[in-house]
């Protein structure tokens, strides 16, 4: 009981400290009439050496823009080390409460003890979000956690841009706005469902050829305004097919999509229908508020 008063009381009295600070670091400016932008969002980096791997091969030619990286398995320490001398990426913390794969787990990154919570019987996150509605109330649980994973990146030496929560923003359980919020007022960054972006249609296809293919259609839709397209990372290694993705066929149609946003092809059409390539880094640039950031620190 005391640990949930804590936690309310800590949000409270992050509201009462915010609520006359300037704009929060999650505003942006709307997309410039008659134009399309798209973030092309890579996630799941950090989780094992195959998504290191995928993401690391993006950053060098794709149209990839942003990189979530999660900090709470084994294989972060490797993708911190990749992106040591990259300060040209824009980078997120994947903020994860979850732990949806089969034969590879992992759990909470902070030892406090309101955290442990969290924890499912056998001792790693619960592989649903559902499981942790009934912890919404226990606001210092979560927000320590997050806390946790956001500083454990910022002592790796890497330099965020945005938080990403994986879910919907419109998903997102009554609690769980107020602590994304104030922790982005916090670090002062940006929160990916926060740039009046609508996702893109989905990517499907059976084979490469097909996903290409897929992708070119959705990019010939797409009307002006601003996109998403979140594209897990990872390949059909034996590494990612034993890890037990809850999706059996998820490790082909990762390596597939992976393939298609490093396409010629795709980069040319880009180019072609004037589609311009913005990360959360650019946008918070257009807004001024990352170079309120960089004074502040």
């Amino acid at each position: 009981m005391w640990q949930r008063m804590a936690g309310g009381l800590i949000l409270v009295m992050a509201a009462l400290i915010f609520s006359c600070a300037p704009q929060p670091y999650h505003a942006t400016p709307p997309p410039k009439e008659g134009t399309i932008e798209l973030i092309v969002r890579v996630d799941d980096v950090g989780l094992l050496h195959a998504t290191n791997a995928a993401a690391l091969a993006l950053m060098e030619e794709s149209i990839a823009t942003d990189f979530s990286v999660v900090v709470n398995t084994g294989w972060f320490p490797e993708i911190a080390r990749g992106l040591a001398a990259r300060n040209d990426v824009s980078l997120g913390v994947q903020l994860t409460l979850t732990s949806p794969w089969r034969h590879f787990r992992w759990g909470p990154v902070s030892t406090h003890p309101a955290v442990q919570l969290l924890r499912g019987p056998d001792g790693f996150f619960p592989p649903v979000f559902a499981t942790l509605q009934n912890h919404g109330s226990d606001s210092l649980a979560v927000i320590t956690e997050f806390r946790a994973q956001i500083e454990r990146t910022r002592q790796a030496g890497l330099t965020l841009t945005y938080l990403h929560f994986p879910q919907p923003r419109e998903a997102f359980p009554t609690w769980m706005t107020p602590i994304l919020e104030t922790l982005a007022r916090e670090f002062r960054l940006g929160i990916t469902g926060y740039f009046d972006a609508r996702p893109t249609p989905p990517i499907s296809g059976a084979t490469a050829e097909a996903v290409e293919a897929a992708l070119i259609d959705m990019l010939n839709g797409l009307t002006p305004g601003r996109w998403v397209l979140a594209a897990p990372a990872g390949d059909n290694s034996p590494e990612m097919r034993a890890a037990g993705l809850p999706d059996r066929a998820g490790a082909v149609h990762r390596q597939h999509l992976m393939r298609a946003l490093r396409s010629s092809v795709v980069a040319a059409l880009c180019v072609e229908r004037g589609i311009q390539l913005l990360s959360y880094r650019d946008l918070l640039h257009r807004s001024g508020l990352l170079e309120k950031q960089m004074t502040q620190k």
